[in-house]
């Protein structure tokens, strides 16, 4: 009888808690990401809004504490290399050699990544300059970059890049990638016809040229999940291959030890008998 009631104590307890869960609002346990709304130099009307919005939901990009996004704010280096890290889902690594980027810096596990990923060689000098601000020539070669190592159908439409006529000059190392970026709209030129190549780009700029790319970026990101999967399942199964091999050695020296020890004592107990056969002689 004192069972019962004690269950119907307990009945009744986890009643009443999952009535008090009930009455809380969804929005309670909802996902509190910010949108560019709610930065006070974005407004809705702002022409990067909703490449802002964008990232910063996905979490590719962050505001500030006071609730601003600084907009106009110029992109280093290695905080466009991070960007483009998270943007593609590069995860890949390799030894970081530039004469600049320290082991224990917070960039340096993203410029490996961009290492490894060869999408980065530095400058002449062994020099990576994680510091100096990123130059529009130098944004669009990076994505350029991306796009040829992972064979993106994007880079099929020569035809268009010809069409692009740009009003200066243009570094030899930038202008396929300068060209490749226009005719696909992910970056623009100047209503005076210039790229104006050595201009630095602002986190806005920068929301903008990955947004309009996201369908693309969306897949190659996909791509690369399914390789990493696929990797990590092989290397899955090779360790139970090793374990495997490694427990049937086992089991085999076991077995070895085993007949070895039977034979020890068959050979002790024909020595007993013989002993026994001789001492009865």
């Amino acid at each position: 009888m004192k069972k019962n009631k004690n269950f119907s104590k307990i009945l009744s307890i986890l009643l009443s808690v999952i009535v008090l869960l009930s009455a809380f609002p969804v929005s309670t346990f909802a996902d509190n990401t910010k949108n560019s709304s709610e930065f006070t130099d974005v407004s809705k009307k702002h022409w990067a809004e909703k490449g802002i919005s964008n990232l910063v939901k996905k979490g590719i990009l962050k505001g500030y504490g006071d609730n601003r996004f600084l907009p106009d704010n110029k992109i280093k280096r290695s905080e466009f290399v991070s960007i483009l890290n998270e943007s593609f889902g590069f995860h890949k690594k390799a030894n970081v050699k530039f004469n600049d980027v320290e082991v224990g810096s917070w960039y340096y596990e993203g410029i490996s990544i961009a290492v490894g990923e060869n999408y980065i060689s530095g400058y002449p000098d062994g020099s990576f300059r994680p510091n100096a601000n990123i130059t529009r020539a130098e944004t669009a070669m990076l994505l350029y970059k991306i796009f040829t190592n992972e064979n993106s159908e994007e880079l099929n439409n020569k035809e268009e890049e010809n069409k692009v006529d740009l009003k200066e000059d243009v570094p030899s190392w930038a202008k396929d990638a300068i060209k490749f970026v226009i005719s696909k709209g992910y970056m623009k030129g100047y209503p005076d016809g210039t790229f104006k190549v050595n201009n630095s780009i602002t986190r806005a700029e920068v929301c903008s040229i990955i947004n309009s790319a996201d369908n693309v970026i969306s897949k190659i990101k996909e791509k690369n999940k399914k390789i990493r999967k696929n990797k990590k399942k092989k290397r899955v199964k090779k360790k139970q291959k090793r374990s495997l091999k490694y427990n049937q050695i086992q089991i085999r020296l076991l077995d070895m030890a085993l007949k070895t020890i039977d034979q020890i004592h068959r050979v002790h107990r024909v020595h007993q008998v013989h002993q026994i056969q001789n001492q009865i002689l």
